[in-house]
Protein backbone atom coordinates (compact mmCIF):
# COMPACT_ATOMS: atom_id res chain seq x y z
CA UNK A 1 0.00 0.00 0.00
CA UNK A 2 2.72 2.06 0.54
CA UNK A 3 4.24 1.52 -2.84
CA UNK A 4 1.03 3.16 -4.47
CA UNK A 5 1.26 6.05 -2.46
CA UNK A 6 4.28 6.35 -3.33
CA UNK A 7 4.01 5.56 -6.93
CA UNK A 8 0.83 8.08 -7.07
CA UNK A 9 2.47 10.61 -5.44
CA UNK A 10 5.64 10.81 -7.91
CA UNK A 11 3.11 10.33 -10.91
CA UNK A 12 0.83 13.62 -9.86
CA UNK A 13 4.61 15.39 -8.86
CA UNK A 14 5.39 14.58 -12.56
CA UNK A 15 2.05 15.73 -14.12
CA UNK A 16 1.57 18.97 -12.33
CA UNK A 17 5.76 19.36 -13.28
CA UNK A 18 4.70 19.02 -16.63
CA UNK A 19 2.05 21.01 -16.85
CA UNK A 20 3.86 23.88 -16.01
CA UNK A 21 6.43 23.35 -18.65
CA UNK A 22 3.52 22.86 -21.31
CA UNK A 23 2.04 26.25 -19.81
CA UNK A 24 5.28 28.43 -19.96
CA UNK A 25 5.52 27.04 -23.36
CA UNK A 26 2.00 28.37 -24.70
CA UNK A 27 3.10 31.35 -23.04
CA UNK A 28 6.22 32.03 -25.15
CA UNK A 29 4.29 30.75 -28.18
CA UNK A 30 1.87 33.45 -27.37
CA UNK A 31 4.12 36.17 -27.03
CA UNK A 32 5.92 35.20 -29.88
CA UNK A 33 2.71 35.23 -32.04
CA UNK A 34 1.49 38.91 -30.38
CA UNK A 35 5.20 39.60 -31.70
CA UNK A 36 4.69 38.52 -35.21
CA UNK A 37 1.55 40.42 -35.49
CA UNK A 38 2.68 43.38 -34.56
CA UNK A 39 5.37 42.96 -36.68
CA UNK A 40 2.89 42.65 -39.69
CA UNK A 41 0.68 45.65 -38.32
CA UNK A 42 4.33 47.66 -38.54
CA UNK A 43 4.99 46.20 -41.88
CA UNK A 44 1.27 46.70 -43.56
CA UNK A 45 1.84 50.43 -42.34
CA UNK A 46 4.52 50.75 -44.48
CA UNK A 47 2.04 49.75 -47.35
CA UNK A 48 0.74 52.05 -49.74
CA UNK A 49 -2.66 50.47 -50.51
CA UNK A 50 -5.01 52.68 -51.79
CA UNK A 51 -7.82 53.71 -54.37
CA UNK A 52 -7.11 57.24 -56.46
CA UNK A 53 -8.73 59.15 -59.11
CA UNK A 54 -7.63 59.87 -62.18
CA UNK A 55 -6.13 63.16 -61.58
CA UNK A 56 -4.04 62.21 -58.52
CA UNK A 57 -2.95 59.19 -60.97
CA UNK A 58 -1.90 61.57 -63.49
CA UNK A 59 -0.39 63.47 -60.86
CA UNK A 60 2.17 60.62 -59.44
CA UNK A 61 2.86 59.69 -62.86
CA UNK A 62 3.94 62.73 -63.94
CA UNK A 63 6.13 63.38 -60.44
CA UNK A 64 7.76 60.44 -61.36
CA UNK A 65 6.41 58.61 -57.77
CA UNK A 66 4.50 55.77 -59.83
CA UNK A 67 4.28 54.00 -62.93
CA UNK A 68 1.00 53.18 -65.30
CA UNK A 69 0.04 49.22 -65.72
CA UNK A 70 -2.81 48.16 -67.50
CA UNK A 71 -3.95 44.88 -66.39
CA UNK A 72 -6.56 44.09 -69.60
CA UNK A 73 -5.41 41.69 -72.07
CA UNK A 74 -3.27 42.24 -74.98
CA UNK A 75 -6.17 42.76 -77.33
CA UNK A 76 -7.79 45.60 -75.39
CA UNK A 77 -4.63 47.13 -74.37
CA UNK A 78 -4.08 47.28 -78.48
CA UNK A 79 -7.46 49.11 -79.27
CA UNK A 80 -7.01 51.91 -76.66
CA UNK A 81 -5.06 52.70 -73.83
CA UNK A 82 -3.24 55.38 -71.70
CA UNK A 83 0.47 56.51 -73.28
CA UNK A 84 2.78 55.10 -71.44
CA UNK A 85 0.93 52.50 -69.50
CA UNK A 86 2.77 49.16 -69.45
CA UNK A 87 1.05 46.20 -70.19
CA UNK A 88 0.81 43.28 -67.59
CA UNK A 89 -2.84 41.17 -67.89
CA UNK A 90 -3.91 40.31 -65.30
CA UNK A 91 -3.54 36.69 -66.04
CA UNK A 92 -0.10 37.15 -66.41
CA UNK A 93 0.74 39.29 -63.48
CA UNK A 94 2.50 37.21 -61.10
CA UNK A 95 5.23 35.71 -64.02
CA UNK A 96 5.14 39.36 -65.75
CA UNK A 97 5.21 41.63 -62.75
CA UNK A 98 8.72 40.79 -61.15
CA UNK A 99 10.20 41.21 -64.72
CA UNK A 100 8.83 44.54 -65.86
CA UNK A 101 8.44 46.04 -62.44
CA UNK A 102 11.27 44.32 -60.41
CA UNK A 103 11.60 47.08 -57.17
CA UNK A 104 8.73 46.22 -55.10
CA UNK A 105 8.92 49.64 -53.65
CA UNK A 106 7.97 51.46 -57.28
CA UNK A 107 4.54 53.09 -57.16
CA UNK A 108 2.39 50.92 -59.35
CA UNK A 109 -0.46 52.85 -60.58
CA UNK A 110 -3.29 49.78 -61.81
CA UNK A 111 -6.13 50.42 -64.19
CA UNK A 112 -8.44 48.38 -66.51
CA UNK A 113 -11.92 48.52 -68.03
CA UNK A 114 -13.97 48.68 -64.86
CA UNK A 115 -11.87 48.18 -62.36
CA UNK A 116 -12.85 44.86 -61.35
CA UNK A 117 -9.36 43.55 -62.50
CA UNK A 118 -7.49 46.48 -61.27
CA UNK A 119 -8.76 45.73 -57.87
CA UNK A 120 -7.86 41.98 -58.13
CA UNK A 121 -4.46 43.37 -59.00
CA UNK A 122 -4.00 45.17 -56.37
CA UNK A 123 -4.85 42.51 -53.84
CA UNK A 124 -2.52 40.30 -55.85
CA UNK A 125 0.63 42.66 -55.74
CA UNK A 126 -0.02 43.29 -52.06
CA UNK A 127 0.83 39.62 -51.36
CA UNK A 128 3.87 39.12 -53.50
CA UNK A 129 5.23 42.29 -51.15
CA UNK A 130 4.36 45.54 -53.51
CA UNK A 131 4.29 48.32 -51.28
CA UNK A 132 3.13 51.17 -53.49
CA UNK A 133 -0.31 50.21 -55.12
CA UNK A 134 -2.35 52.44 -56.28
CA UNK A 135 -5.91 51.26 -57.81
CA UNK A 136 -7.40 54.11 -60.47
CA UNK A 137 -10.00 51.30 -61.59
CA UNK A 138 -11.21 52.39 -64.96
CA UNK A 139 -9.08 53.83 -67.37
CA UNK A 140 -12.06 56.33 -68.42
CA UNK A 141 -11.36 57.55 -64.58
CA UNK A 142 -7.31 58.86 -66.32
CA UNK A 143 -7.85 62.67 -66.73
Amino acid sequence: MKKMLVILGLVMLFVSCSSGEKAEKNQGSELKNSELKTEEKKADADIIFEQVSGEKAKELVENEEAILVDVRTKEEYDNAHIDGALLVPLGELKSLIVEKVPDKDSGIILYCRSGNRSGNAANILKKMGYTKIYDMGPMTAWK
